[in-house]
């Protein structure tokens, strides 16, 4: 039988990760970097297929 706090937590669980900065200190990885660095990637992936389009 399943344990209904156990089936709360499998949902709640929060995934977390950080990045080691040039002076060695851990930090966290938020929401905002990954968005920002997504944002970037759509950047670049478009210009790089505007430009090659042109060709």
């Amino acid at each position: 039988m399943n344990d209904p706090q156990q089936d709360s937590d499998t949902y709640n669980c929060t995934l977390t990760g950080s990045v080691i900065d040039r002076n060695g200190e851990e930090v966290p990885i938020t929401e905002d970097m990954i968005q920002q660095a997504c944002e970037e990637l759509e950047d670049t992936s478009l210009g790089k297929a505007n430009a090659d389009s042109k060709h």
